[in-house]
């Protein structure tokens, strides 16, 4: 995901091999991998949150 992230920004000069113009698209490759590393970090948050309250529970015991 980070490695996708990354390469989204990168692009290549040099378009000689395009024959047409084409008109400005909108650059939302970063999108994809910034939604999975979202995913990624909010999975390990809720996890470490689950644990620390069931570890905090068990103390209690």
């Amino acid at each position: 995901a980070c490695i996708s992230f990354a390469l989204s920004f990168y692009h290549p000069g040099g378009d000689t091999f395009e024959a047409e113009v084409k008109p400005k698209e909108a650059n939302v490759e970063w999108i994809e991998g910034a939604a999975i590393i979202i995913a990624v970090i909010v999975v390990v948050l809720v996890t470490a949150f689950n644990d620390w309250t069931k570890e905090r529970q068990f103390r209690g015991l």
